[in-house]
């Protein structure tokens, strides 16, 4: 019997005869049997869950994934005629409730030509790692052109100047390194906690710095033999390239290899993505925080919770990841009755809770980092009139001023970004990291919409990078590069620009 062609694609039928005869010639396309089975999978969930009509669902299901409606019909059909049920018995690969619809664009239909099947395919992590390196590469230069200047640098200025405490080394390049927060990271790392004298207090304002990576730079500069500000650098580094890895598996999961790619030099040459190079721990802190959301989706309860609780003993943003654990939790007990997913929320707040517990036996001030934040942080202003009114004022009153220019410009991203990802929507984990994050950093006036905090919302850029189209991913990245430069250059020569 000759095979039909579908209504739809019936004006196409010469042309695709054609291509059929020189199948030799010309590449093929296929279907992976875990796409089929996915896809039969997602329309049994939009009919039974959702109520939709069964050829809406295979429509959306069909639309969504990238593959013909005919095909996925026929798969649908002989699902039932085997007897098979739509029903999904494994979410790993849905979203945390179970009632949106994944993008699986990581098993899209993949376009092979013939005869090159043998050949070893290149492994995956060289993409990601390409854009790493060349990131730090052009890092490298920026920061060599300005610690080549150290009459302009922040490590010129006089001692009592800035607020941080003063890292210096016998390298010009290692102390360009070691400014802003950096310099606490290293002053904890070398001396511990310790309050500063003659402050009748036992709080100090090293207190609002999370203990995990000081202690690791500790651990490094005692196995190497390095100095705190090298092993810091040597460590950001390192964990950086871990963040890369980790966030572009994470989208290769979600949205499949081809945005995960993007994601990932869109990430690295991000304006803020300096600080994976300085002795900051949003590297250590992205990397648990990629790794947590991505064993959610795979329901590695315990992995994930592990890493929910290193990323929260880093910094306090990543608290958020106890919502995420939470709500992953709470869909797998409430669709399967999986409970041993509860070890996810309740390893999650650990390793916060653990510091919180080591100032409280030191100070006797069981909110003794709330207190350091108020008295030595300036956090007394909370709320959106300082992050979000105030800095748009400011702009039109004293549009000179290069710090309120940056916040203004990553409210107007976050609020762009945001509105992608609303529209793209995620599994719900992602969208409850990068909103908590944004709006821990949005209930502070010392913190708003900066760079920094943006970068480390990372779901944000995966929702660009889906929608982008090949020339306007070029050009964001043609955008990026030079602001990523020059951000960095005035980051550590002048006092202009707040990390």
């Amino acid at each position: 019997m000759a095979r039909s062609i579908p209504a739809e694609d019936s004006m196409h039928a010469p042309s695709r005869t054609r291509t059929a005869r020189a199948s030799h010639t010309s590449r093929r396309r296929w279907y992976p049997p875990e796409l089929r089975s996915e896809a039969v999978t997602q329309v049994g969930r939009l009919i039974e869950d959702e109520g939709e009509a069964r050829s809406r669902a295979i429509s959306r299901v069909a639309t969504e994934l990238d593959i013909g409606r005919e095909s996925l019909r026929t798969w649908v059909r002989k699902a039932e005629a085997e007897g098979s049920t739509l029903r999904v018995s494994d979410t790993r690969h849905t979203t945390a409730s179970g009632a949106r619809l994944t993008v699986m664009r990581d098993r899209l239909p993949e376009e092979e030509p013939q005869g090159e099947a043998e050949q070893a395919p290149r492994p995956r992590w060289q993409r990601p790692l390409a854009a790493y390196l060349a990131s730090r590469l052009a890092m490298l230069i920026v920061v060599e052109l300005a610690a080549s200047h150290p009459g302009r640098g922040l490590v010129a200025l006089p001692k009592g100047f800035v607020n941080w405490p003063a890292v210096t080394s016998g390298s010009r390049f290692l102390n360009a390194l070691g400014v802003w927060d950096a310099g606490w990271y290293v002053h904890i790392a070398t001396h511990s906690y310790s309050p500063p004298p003659l402050v009748p207090s036992p709080l100090g304002g090293d207190m609002a710095f999370f203990p995990l990576f000081p202690l690791l730079v500790r651990a490094v500069a005692f196995a190497t033999g390095l100095s705190p500000l090298a092993a810091g650098a040597l460590l950001a580094v390192v964990t950086g390239m871990t963040a890369t890895l980790a966030v572009w598996s994470l989208a290769a999961h979600i949205a499949g290899d081809r945005v995960a790619d993007r994601v990932a030099v869109l990430w690295c040459f991000f304006p803020a993505a300096f600080v994976l190079s300085l002795v900051y721990a949003e590297g250590l802190t992205v990397t648990c925080a990629a790794v947590c959301l991505l064993m959610l989706m795979r329901g590695r309860w315990v992995v994930a919770g592990l890493a929910a609780a290193a990323a929260g003993a880093s910094q306090p943003a990543a608290l958020v990841l106890v919502a995420c654990c939470t709500w992953a939790a709470a869909g797998a007990i409430r669709n399967q009755r999986r409970w041993p997913a509860l070890s996810a929320p309740l390893l999650a707040p650990t390793g916060a809770l653990a510091y919180f517990g080591y100032l409280w036996a030191r100070t006797g001030d069981p909110l003794a980092w709330f207190d350091s934040q108020r008295l030595f942080w300036n956090h007394q202003r909370m709320g959106p009139y300082w992050t979000v009114i105030q800095p748009v004022v400011r702009l039109f009153q004293s549009p000179g001023l290069l710090d309120n220019t940056v916040l203004v410009a990553g409210l107007v991203f976050a609020i762009g970004a945001g509105l992608a990802l609303w529209r793209w929507r995620p599994p719900a984990i992602l969208s409850i990291w990068a909103a908590g994050v944004m709006a821990l950093a949005l209930m502070s006036a010392p913190v708003g919409t900066r760079p920094r905090f943006l970068f480390v919302a990372f779901p944000l850029i995966f929702a660009l990078a889906v929608r982008m189209g090949r020339r306007t991913y070029y050009t964001a990245v043609a955008l990026s590069v030079p602001l990523f430069g020059a951000l960095t250059y005035l980051t550590i020569t002048t006092l202009a620009a707040v990390p």
